[in-house]
């Protein structure tokens, strides 16, 4: 299976060996990344791999985010 992304109006497409390393080592270690901070994320706690050091980010949108690209995984 291969995919696309529309990035400022410009599609970007992957061939099936990109899509396939996208989604199955690149999404899933994010994902993994994301479940093993989830108790901090949910104690308002972001560490400085996602804030940075000045930024905020909101956890709806986190949490937006962690939804749809488990929908890309599985």
């Amino acid at each position: 299976m291969s995919g696309s992304i529309i990035y400022k109006n410009k599609r970007i497409d992957f061939s099936v060996d990109e899509w396939q390393l996208f989604t199955k080592y690149i999404i899933k270690d994010t994902l993994t990344f994301w479940d093993a901070i989830a108790e901090d994320v949910d104690g308002g706690l972001l560490p400085p791999e996602i804030a940075g050091q000045h930024e905020a980010i909101d956890r709806n949108t986190l949490y937006s985010l962690k939804i749809k690209l488990r929908d890309i995984y599985d």
